[in-house]
């Protein structure tokens, strides 16, 4: 599903990560939710969890864009969950503020491995699964990805 666009969004794309590459639980509030933020999504990829398909994938998505991706899923300590690991193949340059940010306002996502930075053109979030994730967490997020835009990232 990709929203309609309305003047001034910010761009996403959003990457799902699951082990079969199927649905996640409340994917569907999660883009209402950042829809509701002023934020255009303009592009859903699934995979599965396989570090050289992730980073593929990532590097894809990044090509030519200018804005955020974000990519859902297997961030946590299972050895299934390559995420993280993918995202440090791509990203030059590592946004730990974003990290912490994230990290504060939400004690229980201590217990998953968040990483941001950019590459290229753009921003990557990895993030835990969307049913985890509160609504002002994702109001943070959304003003994260405003500010990225407007300090010309």
């Amino acid at each position: 599903m990709v929203a309609k666009q309305m003047p001034n969004q910010i761009k996403l794309k959003i990457l799902w990560a699951s082990p079969q590459g199927v649905a996640m639980a409340d994917e569907d509030k999660v883009v209402n939710e950042l829809f509701k933020f002023n934020l255009q999504i303009t592009q859903q990829l699934r995979s599965k969890l396989r570090v050289s398909n992730l980073t593929r994938i990532l590097k894809e998505m990044a090509f030519s864009f200018d804005g955020v991706i974000l990519s859902f899923g297997a961030v946590g300590f299972k050895s299934r969950d390559l995420v993280p690991e993918a995202v440090l193949k791509v990203i030059s340059k590592r946004a730990y503020g974003i990290e912490h940010s994230l990290y504060s306002i939400q004690d229980d996502l201590k217990l998953f491995r968040l990483i941001a930075g950019t590459y290229k053109n753009c921003f990557i979030i990895a993030l835990p699964e969307p049913f985890i994730l509160r609504s002002e967490t994702l109001k943070l997020l959304a003003d994260l990805c405003k500010e990225i835009k407007s300090n010309g990232n």
